[in-house]
């Protein structure tokens, strides 16, 4: 069993991981580019909480776990400082799953419980996928 931080060029593994194992969730539903994007914003930012970027592989199994450091503002602060990225995926969704955005603004604009601060750490995602073809995930 090897269990290692993920590194920051995985995250095509993460999104492959991701669509396997949450079949019928709201971003699997925007397909395998938006999480791809989502994870390298995601690898990249500071507020990921680097303990909780974990991969583990066995000879049957990939098990990852990512987190954020702060919850409050971790997603807007993602698009922000991705703003390119996510923006053309945005357009991609826009033409091809168009009830999707409207979905995805309502989340967006979605107003916070006032009692909650966000001044905590998150566990985001963990998701654990059998091996296709010893490690041949597309």
């Amino acid at each position: 069993m090897q269990f290692r931080q993920v590194s920051k060029s995985e995250y095509n593994t993460l999104a492959n991981i991701h669509f396997i194992t949450f079949h019928f969730f709201f971003l699997t539903s925007l397909g395998k580019r938006f999480l791809r994007s989502y994870y390298k914003a995601c690898l990249k930012s500071k507020k990921s909480n680097r303990d909780l970027l974990q991969l583990m592989m066995t000879t049957r199994w990939l098990v990852f776990s990512i987190g954020s450091i702060q919850s409050k503002g971790f997603h807007r602060g993602l698009v922000r400082t991705n703003i390119l990225l996510f923006l053309i995926q945005g357009i991609m969704i826009l033409f091809t799953k168009p009830k999707l955005c409207f979905v995805f603004s309502k989340i967006w604009i979605k107003k916070g419980n006032n009692k909650d601060d966000g001044n905590y750490a998150e566990l985001l995602s963990i998701a654990v996928s059998p091996i296709i073809c010893r490690y041949g995930l597309r």
